[in-house]
């Protein structure tokens, strides 16, 4: 904020304020030892204010500054009302954090149903359990059949999806190997998820979880192999779009706060060390770019809307 000079009463203050914002500078007075002290916000709009305080002073009775009352309670009320609006849109991830609201998100919790009921079911995987078997990217079958110097192809890699199994692209998302990584997917599933699917609705929420968690799975069954599973692809894919959202479209009502960002960031880069065990960093990759670049890129087109 910048001082630009003072007035000698109220009434000559609140009448200049009320000006400035019907010419669209923000400013504010305070009372002080000589009178009422007039401070701008913007500093790019100190000149034009200086000017209009210089003519003010000058013929503080102009017809327009008196009219600027009650232009200024107008404006005002409109900018209250926007935002309004604005707060009843955003939804803040610290609060879905605590309360998901799971009444009115059904794709969240039936997605959440399902990595729990096959894990439960699956035994999480051990003693090669047929249901995980059926949701790998590749049989064991497959796998155990193929040669050893076409293990890692891309051929052997997909030999099953080729065949027409082609749910095994998007399925390893419910595959858990421990309880420790299915309540931890379940949990954030259920905040971002929540947040996806209270802002966007159940149809386009489906529609980007499927998305990242196709690219995810392909990018990791490609770079390592198709011995994986595990919803944290999608997870970090719903992270990258509401964060993109939050940062570049804000009147979209998402938010994700900075120390959410860093923390999450942290801990994306903490798995790929090695030290927190055997981990899909490739899936991990594939899901935060591609929920970046579906969160972005709309964001470059998308009109701005000025809020004064």
């Amino acid at each position: 904020m910048r001082h630009i000079g003072t007035l000698p009463d109220a009434g000559q203050a609140q009448t200049f304020v009320d000006y400035l914002v019907v010419r669209g500078v923000k400013s504010a007075a305070e009372k002080d030892a000589d009178g009422w002290s007039i401070w701008v916000y913007d500093e790019d709009q100190v000149p034009l204010a200086r000017t209009e305080l210089e003519q003010f002073r000058q013929n503080p009775d102009d017809p327009q500054v008196a009219a600027a009352a009650s232009q200024a309670a107008a404006l005002r009320s409109n900018e209250s009302q926007r935002a309004r609006e604005q707060k009843s849109r955003v939804v803040d991830i610290r609060k879905r954090w605590q309360s998901p609201g799971s009444a009115s998100l059904p794709l969240t919790m039936m997605l959440a149903v399902l990595c729990l009921g096959v894990s439960l079911l699956g035994d999480f995987g051990k003693q090669n359990h047929q249901i995980y078997d059926d949701l790998s990217f590749a049989s064991r079958e497959s796998w155990m059949t193929t040669p050893l110097e076409q293990l890692n192809t891309v051929k052997a890699t997909f030999r099953d999806i080729s065949q027409g199994e082609v749910w095994r692209l998007i399925t390893p998302m419910f595959l858990h190997f421990s309880y420790t990584h299915l309540l931890f997917n379940t949990y954030s599933l259920i905040v971002l998820g929540g947040i996806l699917e209270y802002r966007l609705g159940s149809w386009r929420t489906l529609q980007l979880v499927l998305l990242f968690s196709l690219l995810g799975n392909v990018a990791q069954a490609v770079m390592q192999g198709p011995n994986f599973g595990g919803f944290s692809g999608v997870i970090f894919g719903m992270f990258g779009y509401i964060w993109m959202k939050s940062r570049f479209d804000p009147e979209a009502g998402f938010y994700i706060s900075p120390m959410n960002v860093v923390a999450t960031l942290i801990l994306f880069f903490a798995c790929m060390t090695g030290r927190m065990g055997p981990i899909a960093n490739w899936c991990h990759w594939g899901g935060l770019v591609t929920g970046i670049v579906c969160g972005y890129l709309p964001t470059m087109t998308a009109p701005r809307r000025r809020i004064m």
